[in-house]
């Protein structure tokens, strides 16, 4: 009679826990479904998942239900909604970025289409873990995304936006802090096409010094046409139509002439006017200086085409 009464305990216990155990084994199994169902909303941004670890995926979710199951504190669910664009920087690269966040903060995380340009991120665990979570995705969501943009440019314009040894591109790339390149393989007509990448801020300063040095090389031809057309041809005088003046002008000693630019990127605009031998050839300015050149032509011209000049200069033997 007594062992009788003592196996009644146990075998209510017994009971109980076959229910509880059922009940408990009914729940997972229904969260499986869900979390199963709510997986292919990251199809895109892991589309190479092999099954394995789509499997291994929705084990882990589990155990993270099972702790916060097993955990006091009461589970929540908490609601934010993000841009489209923001999404992939939250889930990150075949979703590690939606994993260190979920296990870091012992939370589940689950997004579901809104409309066309937002979707609903659900997060599910307790209001630590809720409020760690809502911080990181918020962190990630702040960091602003890189963008790759190109621009045309005209073709004579590609050597100032190179400058020399491609320095004006570097201080382009260092003062926009964006990457820069030209590409050289594609050439549309007169025109080249840069490629920019980062972030819009970058992108925007970079497009504006770029343009810049357009508007500098476009206005130095302008001005170099406009020198062109005003500068006088060069026809040598014959000596009969000079009168000749009876004082000789001061003769100055040759002076060399040391190439200095002018501009900040450091190059200087020539072409060779006389070559004498391959170590020795004369160059002449393209700007301002070539009427000066012209100025000294026309004096020179003038000086020597006088008799006197000429005997005065004479080399004797």
């Amino acid at each position: 009679m007594m062992k009788s009464q003592s196996t009644v305990p146990i075998i209510l216990g017994l009971s109980l826990l076959s229910v509880g155990g059922a009940c408990v084994y009914a729940f997972l199994k229904k969260k499986k479904d869900e979390f199963a169902d709510s997986s292919d909303s990251f199809t895109d941004n892991a589309a190479t998942t092999s099954f394995d670890e789509a499997d291994s995926g929705i084990s882990n979710k589990i155990a993270r239900l099972v702790r916060m199951i097993s955990s006091q504190e009461e589970v929540k669910s908490v609601e934010v909604t993000l841009s489209n664009k923001i999404v992939p920087l939250v889930v990150g690269r075949k979703g590690y970025t939606l994993r260190h966040i979920q296990d870091s903060t012992k939370t589940e995380i689950q997004f579901r289409e809104l409309d066309e340009s937002h979707q609903v991120c659900t997060i599910h665990g307790t209001e630590a873990g809720i409020q760690a979570a809502e911080q990181l995705i918020m962190k990630e969501a702040s960091r602003q995304i890189t963008l790759t943009e190109e621009m045309l440019v005209p073709q004579t314009a590609c050597g100032k936006i190179l400058g020399r040894c491609g320095d004006a591109l570097q201080e382009i790339c260092r003062k926009s802090m964006a990457k820069v390149w030209i590409e050289g393989s594609r050439v549309l007509g007169e025109n080249r096409r840069i490629m920019i990448t980062g972030t819009q801020d970058q992108i925007n300063v970079a497009r504006s010094l770029i343009e810049q040095k357009v508007k500098d090389d476009a206005d130095f031809r302008r001005s170099q046409e406009q020198l062109d057309i005003r500068r006088e041809p060069r026809i040598r005088t014959p000596p009969s139509s000079m009168t000749a003046t009876p004082v000789p002008r001061e003769v100055l000693p040759p002076t060399s002439e040391k190439l200095k630019s002018l501009s900040s990127s450091g190059q200087l605009e020539v072409f060779v006017s006389a070559v004498v031998s391959p170590s020795r050839f004369y160059l002449q300015l393209v700007g301002p200086q070539s009427t000066e050149l012209d100025i000294l032509v026309e004096t020179m011209t003038e000086y020597y085409n006088q008799q006197d000049n000429r005997d005065l200069h004479q080399i004797r033997k």
